[in-house]
């Protein structure tokens, strides 16, 4: 047992997957397009397992050092990308 529940990244394999990787990159980009809608909803409690799942792909050792490096660039105004 990994300590994994329901929700969490990898939960059903015990590792990272690439779809975790996808949702992930897709809920970080909506979050930076779409702030006051995501402090809305967060402050609603409307999307606890959400949060929580972008959280924990975030502190993975190797997402959260590309994250605070200069090679994760910031999102576009107008794009997913």
């Amino acid at each position: 047992h990994l300590g994994l529940t329901w929700g969490s990244p990898g939960a059903h394999l015990g590792q990272l997957t690439y779809v975790d990787l996808a949702v992930f990159h897709a809920l970080n980009a909506s979050e930076a397009q779409f702030p006051a809608a995501w402090a809305a909803l967060k402050q609603q409690g409307k999307i606890p397992l959400l949060v929580a799942f972008k959280t924990r792909v975030a502190q993975v050792p190797n997402i959260a050092a590309y994250l605070a490096s200069d090679r994760a660039r910031p999102w576009a105004g107008d794009s997913m990308m």
